[in-house]
């Protein structure tokens, strides 16, 4: 069956001499892999469109759970800027690896495509790509039906703006139920804020946000608590993005 879709590529690789396999995340029938053949020779018509972040239209023939064989693409967006930058790169290929490896295969997921498409867009549109990304954890955490409660007491359910948070209870505690649980981290009151506002907020409507590096990195340590015990996959990524940033990239 021929099969035209929009879709942005998340993963590329080598196939033989000259054939790439690229996976594609698609707002139809979400993820989909498809061989383009003579992708790897330079003057190939389809060496562009099998680039990593590439947003274009697919058409290509596919019969059962077989791979699919590209006929034909159109570029949408190349998605240049993500892949020229070391750093930008990182970030976006940890995107598009919670992506293909959070969701499953041939689901349609229609959301987490257009937050996917509104956070490359928005890098490229020189907006902060670390709270974007952090933004994208968020919905991909809450996807996984692990959405954190920053309104209510994770252990009572009383309304309180209390900052304690507790990472495996999933969300912030009272004055009363902090007592219980030792284990739970002080945060700013300020980083409560800025929790609340990724957890509400769509990346399509995301405006120029100013955070203070101290709080960008207590955001990354929250983050990270939070997908390191609910989800618990080591992302092969993540090693790259923490070493470009360490050392200043």
């Amino acid at each position: 069956m021929l099969h035209r879709i929009e879709g942005i590529v998340i993963r590329s690789m080598d196939y033989g001499e000259s054939n790439k396999i690229i996976t594609l995340f698609t707002r139809d029938v979400g993820k989909v892999g498809v061989m383009v053949r003579g992708a790897k020779k330079m003057n190939s018509r389809h060496s562009a469109i099998a680039q990593l972040f590439t947003h274009g239209e697919f058409v290509f023939f596919k019969a059962g759970n077989q791979l699919g064989t590209l006929n034909h693409a159109d570029i949408i967006s190349s998605h240049h800027r993500l892949r020229a930058d070391f750093l930008l790169t990182a970030y976006s290929a940890y995107m598009a690896e919670m992506v293909d490896r959070i969701l499953t295969d041939n689901e349609p997921n229609p959301f987490i495509y257009e937050q996917l498409i509104a956070a490359y867009d928005g890098i490229e549109d020189g907006k902060d790509s670390q709270i974007i990304t952090h933004l994208f954890e968020m919905k991909m955490l809450i996807q996984a039906g692990y959405a954190p409660n920053f309104n209510e007491c994770a252990s009572c359910g009383a309304d309180t703006n209390h900052p304690q948070l507790h990472i495996q209870l999933g969300g912030i505690l009272c004055v009363n139920c902090t007592m219980k649980y030792p284990q739970a981290l002080s945060i700013t009151e300020g980083l409560l804020k800025l929790l609340r506002l990724l957890a509400r907020v769509d990346l399509n409507r995301l405006g120029k946000v100013e955070v203070k590096p101290e709080t960008k990195l207590l955001l990354k340590q929250v983050m990270r608590s939070f997908l390191d015990t609910h989800i618990g996959i080591q992302w092969r990524s993540q090693h790259v993005m923490d070493q470009m940033e360490k050392y200043g990239f």
